[in-house]
C-alpha cells in the first residue's frame, strides 16, 4: 500500500509541475521509480531503463492531459508544436535506439552535461529576470528545428521530459513569452514521450516482469501515477494562469536550480 501511495503522490507533484510550468515531471519520477522498482526486485543494470522508460510514458500520459486543458482554454499553438516537435521526436528516437540501449550508456554521464547545461540556463534567466522584456519572438524554421532536436535529445537520455531544456530555448532564444513557451513545451513533451513510449512497448527486457508489463512500461507503477496526475494538472494549470510571466520565470528557475541539486546527489 505504501509503494501505492508514494507512486500517486508522484503523480500528484508531476501533474502540477505539467500544469504549472509546462515541464513533464519526470524529476519526480526518476527519484521515485527507481526505489519501486528495486522492490520489485529489478536488476540493477535494468533499473535505469525501466526508470527512463515509465517516467517517459507519465510525462505524456500528463502532457495529454495538458493539452487537452490548453485546447479548451484556446491557448494552443499547433503550428508550433508541429514544427518544433516532429524534429525532436527523430531525436529521441535515434538517441534511445543508439545510446541509451547500449551497454556502455551511463546516466551519471548524462547528469554531468545536464548540470553544466543547466547552471549556464539559470544564470542567464537571473541575468534578465528584473527586465521588463517586451518579447519580439525571433522564430524560425532553423530555430525551431534546433529547439526539437536539443528537446528530444534531453528526453531521452535522462526521462526528465525535453522542456527542462526547451522552455528556456524558446524564452532565452526566440524571446517567446515563457507562458506561451510553457504551452508549446506541453505539445512538443506530448509528441516527443508518446514517440519513445511507443519504442519502450515493443522493447524486450532481458529482465521481464511479468503481467501488466509491455515492453519497459510497468501498468502496476503507471496506474497510481496516472490517477495523481489527472488530480494535479488542472490545479496547477489554474494557478499558472493567474500568476504574471516574471512570477512564472522565477518559479521555473527554482525548478532549474531543484534539478541541478538533485542531479548533483545522485552523482554523490
Amino acid at each position: 500500500m505504501f509503494h501505492y501511495l508514494l507512486l500517486f503522490i508522484s503523480g500528484v507533484g508531476g501533474g502540477f509541475l505539467m500544469g504549472l510550468l509546462g515541464v513533464g515531471g519526470g524529476i519526480v519520477y526518476i527519484t521515485s521509480f527507481p526505489f519501486i522498482l528495486s522492490k520489485m526486485e529489478v536488476p540493477s543494470h535494468e533499473i535505469v531503463s525501466y526508470t527512463i522508460a515509465n517516467s517517459v510514458f507519465s510525462v505524456c500520459l500528463a502532457a495529454f492531459w495538458g493539452i487537452i486543458l490548453l485546447i479548451k482554454q484556446k491557448d494552443f499553438y499547433p503550428k508550433e508544436v508541429a514544427s518544433i516537435g516532429i524534429p525532436a521526436v527523430v531525436a529521441s528516437f535515434l538517441v534511445l535506439k543508439t545510446i541509451v540501449y547500449s551497454t556502455w550508456y551511463s546516466i551519471q554521464h548524462f547528469n554531468v552535461v545536464v548540470i553544466c547545461i543547466l547552471l549556464y540556463i539559470l544564470f542567464k534567466i537571473w541575468s534578465n529576470v528584473h527586465i521588463h522584456q517586451r518579447y519580439i519572438e525571433r522564430n524560425s524554421r532553423g530555430k525551431y528545428l534546433l529547439a526539437g532536436l536539443a528537446g528530444g535529445t534531453i528526453s531521452s537520455l535522462g526521462g526528465l521530459g525535453g522542456s527542462t531544456i526547451l522552455i528556456p530555448l524558446l524564452s532565452l532564444w526566440l524571446a517567446i513569452d515563457i507562458k506561451k513557451a510553457k504551452a508549446i513545451s506541453i505539445g512538443v513533451t506530448f509528441l516527443t514521450s508518446l514517440g519513445i513510449s511507443f519504442i519502450n512497448l515493443f522493447e524486450k527486457p532481458t529482465h521481464e516482469l511479468g503481467a501488466y508489463t509491455f515492453g519497459y512500461i510497468v501498468f502496476p507503477i503507471v496506474v497510481p501515477v496516472v490517477v495523481g496526475i489527472m488530480f494535479a494538472v488542472p490545479l496547477g494549470e489554474q494557478i499558472g494562469r493567474k500568476i504574471s510571466s516574471q512570477s512564472t520565470t522565477i518559479i521555473f528557475s527554482i525548478f532549474i536550480l531543484l534539478v541541478i541539486i538533485t542531479k548533483l546527489i545522485a552523482l554523490f
